[in-house]
This record gives structure tokens, sequence and C-alpha cells, in this order.
């Protein structure tokens, strides 16, 4: 198919070039694969003033949309192109806006440059198996949702004019079929791609999701504000940083796992480290999940005071240390485990819990205190951290459900009967500990 397009990039250029015979110095008959065409704008013929047509369209063919954005900037529908025999969609790079959706899928489409377009309800691209970049230098807001999902040779996306995602589920028509803005903003299943532009995005109307794109490193979301849904970043092999500088608050879920290089042993060193950078995030509106990041050198989430949901934190071997200073309450459990190189655990602020406060397999880790955290309305189970040596609850009063302090093999006997004692009167559940501690009169 690279073939074809060559031959029609070439004969439009035809009368330019006189033909040769082939000579020794000539390169072989048949043809080499060269991915795009030439790093050349296209040349546009667009409409001499801006005209606006009035309903959505299909195109199924280079020539149909030659003509039809010869004549229009504007749409006020959706615009569909698909199919193989769309390869270089002859001046595409005239729409300026459309009202609808504009749907790439299954052409052989090496570029999409959108040079003039500032607005949109959607942009869908995905399964394109030519397509090697995405650029929309001027594209300043999309009224739902971007979904750039298996285009397997994408390697540049460049959205950096990009303010708002999915702001119309909040504040835009209500009259239109497109508005689900649960996902806003989908990047996922883009093998090859390395290049992320999205540095102006400040808002986003739903969730927010990368997955499956090995080769990026940076997800650099350094003006984002706020997002009302959730932050899924999951399976991404290569990722060494994820940085949101200016978030202050996600209204969904944040879940981030099985990022960065996920095949260390405990005492290796990562040649990939991986950062996360999220230092005034303040508020999550929905469960945390953090599982199996073993590249994590270092994570800032030292603002975070609120989580709407259950805090699940497991699976890192070289970061040094987890900051959640700031945590006051968690309305859900509160399950920490297996941080392996971590040799302190801060959560001096947490006071307020909903479940059960599991910690795990955490084999460095010396001291817990939680200093401020009254009761535990489930299980409070502290199991299986061999270099534990103390506990420090100074306020803890209540335990609705079990009390589980077993196989922490340096935890002195006086630290479990300690914390037993202080809540034995309202203990809920069972006692299991590596200890006889002293059961005092019933009441």
């Amino acid at each position: 198919m690279n073939g074809i397009r060559l031959f029609v990039f070439w004969a439009l250029l035809a009368g330019c070039t006189s033909e040769q015979e082939p000579g020794p110095s000539d390169p072989p008959d048949e043809v080499t694969e060269t991915g795009c065409d030439p790093e050349v704008p296209p040349v546009l013929d667009c409409a001499p003033e801006q005209a606006v047509f009035q309903d959505g369209v299909e195109f199924t063919s280079d020539s149909e949309i030659e003509s039809f954005f010869g004549q229009y900037s504007s749409v006020l529908g959706s615009v569909s192109l698909h199919g193989s025999e769309i390869e270089l969609a002859p001046n595409l790079g005239c729409l300026e806006s459309l009202e609808g959706e504009l749907l790439l899928t299954e052409t052989t489409l090496c570029r999409l440059d959108l040079p003039k377009l500032v607005s949109a309800a959607v942009l869908s691209v995905h399964h394109n198996d030519a397509l090697e970049s995405v650029t929309a230098p001027e594209l300043a807001e999309v009224g739902y949702s971007v979904d750039l999902e298996s285009n397997p040779l994408l390697e540049v996306i460049d959205l950096s004019a990009l303010r708002e995602v999915g702001h119309w589920a909040v504040n835009g028509p209500q009259d239109s079929e497109l508005t689900d803005a649960e996902l806003a903003l989908k990047i996922q299943k883009n093998d090859a791609l390395k290049t992320l532009g999205l540095a102006s995005l400040e808002f986003a109307g739903g969730e927010i999701s990368f997955n499956e794109s090995d080769l990026l490193s940076e997800i650099d979301l350094g003006q984002l504000e706020q997002v009302n849904g959730g932050i899924r970043i999951d399976n991404m092999n290569g990722l060494t940083s994820l940085a949101a500088g200016k978030l202050v608050d996600v209204q969904g879920l944040f879940r981030f796992d099985h990022n960065g290089a996920n095949h260390l042993m405990a005492t290796q060193e990562p040649e990939l480290p991986l950062r996360v950078d999220l230092p005034q995030l303040q508020t999550i509106g929905g469960e945390v999940y953090f599982d199996n990041n073993p590249s994590l050198v270092s994570m800032d989430l030292s603002a975070l005071q609120e989580v709407a949901g259950t805090f699940f934190y497991r699976g890192s071997i070289v970061l040094d240390g987890v900051d959640f200073g700031a945590l006051e309450r968690v309305s859900g459990d509160v399950h920490i485990a297996q941080i392996f190189g971590a040799t302190f655990l801060n959560l001096d602020s947490l006071e307020d819990i909903e479940g059960g406060f599991l910690l795990r397999y955490s084999s460095e880790l010396s001291r817990l205190s939680l200093p401020l955290l009254e009761e535990v309305p489930g299980d409070l189970e502290i199991l299986q951290n061999q270099g534990l040596t103390e506990l420090d609850f100074p306020v803890l009063e209540r335990v609705d459900g079990d009390l589980a302090i077993e196989f922490n093999l340096e935890l002195p006997e006086e630290e479990i009967c300690s914390v037993f004692e202080q809540v034995e009167a309202s203990l809920g559940g069972e006692l299991r500990a590596d200890a006889e501690c002293p059961i005092g009169p019933s009441e």
C-alpha cells in the first residue's frame, strides 16, 4: 500500500521530472518500504471564504475528501473517513471546526494533519495501520472526547494547544447524541507512540486513560488542574515520568498500575526509573489503586488529603519511603503491601477511615505510626513485615473487626500486647497474634 501512496504522490508532480532509463547506480526495481510520504506540509486548496456544511458527511476515498473540503471549512454534523482508499486525505487540513465527531478508521493515511482545526465535539482515530502522526496544533477545545486507539505505527500526537476536553458534558449543549463524556481522553494500544503533546490541557470533563503504549516515556500534564472523572494509567512499560504539577482535584478514581519496568528483582536498580509528580493533588473522588510499579523511585502525593474510596498501595521495590503525610480521610479500606525498599511510611495525619487497615510484606519498615487514628471500623491487620520493631497508635481505642498482628519476626510481644490492651474492650472480632497477651476481666 505504501507503493500506491508513492505512486499517487509522484503522479501529482507529473511533468516536473523527465522519465529516465534505469542505470547502474539506480535502486532496484522493487519498491522499498519508506513509511510516510516526505515531511512536507500538504498543499491545500481551501474555500476562499468560510463556508458551513449544515449536516454530517461520510467519505471513503481521497477524491471525495478533496472535492468537499475545497468547498467547506466547517461542518455542523460529524465527519467520517473510513476505508483503505483514503491515503492522502487532500484538503482535510482546510477543516476549521465541526460540531460533531471527526472519525478516522481503517484508512491507509500516514499523517493526519489538521492545521486549522480549532474545535470539535469528538476526535476519534483508531485502527489505522499506516498512521504515523496526528497533529492539530490549533485545536483548543474538544467538547466530549479524544480517543486515539490501536494505531500501531503512530509515533507522534501533537495536541499542544488543547486546553479543555469533555467540558460540554458539564456546561454544553444537551441535545446532541454525543453526551457521554465518561471517557474524555483515551490514548491506548498505540505501540509506536513516543511523543505526546498535551502540555496545555487544563480541564477534563470525564476520565483520562493511558494504557498499553510501551514506547511512551513521559506523560506531561503540566497545566491540568481538574479532572471531572478518574485517571487510569496502566501497562505503560516504558513510562519514566508522570507530571501534573497543578492538578488539585480528581473527581473519580485514580488507578496507576503495571507501569515502568515490570520485571525487576528486589536487588535491582531500574535502568529507567519512574517518577510520579503530583504535588498539589488534594482530593480523589474514588478509589486509589497503585499496584506493581517496581521501577518507581519517587512519588510526590504530599498534598493528598482525602480519598473517597479504598486506598490500595502495593508493589514498589526501590522507593525508599512512602509519604502520605497530609492524608486525613479514606472512605474505605487502607491496604498497603509489598513496599519492599521503603524504610518509612508517613500516615501522620490519618484520622478517619471507613474500613479496615492492612500493612503486609514491607520488609524494610521498622516503625508503623498512626498518631491520630482513633477507630478502625474493620479489621486491623499487620502481617509479615519482617523488619518491623515498633507500633505507635497512641489514640487508638476501637477495632470493630479482627486484630491480627502476626509473622512480624522482629516485633516484640510487648508492642503487640500494648495495642491489644488499648482496644480489648471494644474489639469486635478475634485476636490473632504472635504473643500470649493477658486478657482483662470481663465487665
